[in-house]
């Protein structure tokens, strides 16, 4: 389903792959963040939080610089629900 053609199908997917916590998924939502499909990258992204992945840091970092105003939201949600203070030096920093 992650690589369906119909976007709300893929965001569904990966929402729920998120909440089941799917870590073999992490790669492919990673690539889902960067590809440029708003809705897609969001709930990606969500499934990334949930599943607390490590690299995150530097997905929301790109994510504020993005054009969509959805996955800016998303990237500021994430940062301000994090519990990391590496994280918030980092995007003050950026």
């Amino acid at each position: 389903a992650l690589r369906a053609s119909f976007e709300p199908v893929i965001a569904a997917a990966a929402r729920a792959l998120g909440q089941i916590r799917d870590r073999a998924s992490i790669a492919t939502m990673r690539e889902l963040v960067s590809e440029g499909r708003p809705g897609v990258a969001v709930a990606a992204m969500e499934a990334l939080r949930v599943m607390e992945d490590p690299a995150l840091d530097d997905l929301l970092v790109e994510a504020l610089g993005q054009e969509d105003e959805e996955l800016v939201k998303e990237a500021l949600r994430a940062i301000a629900q994090s519990e990391a203070p590496r994280r918030e030096a980092r995007i003050a920093l950026a």
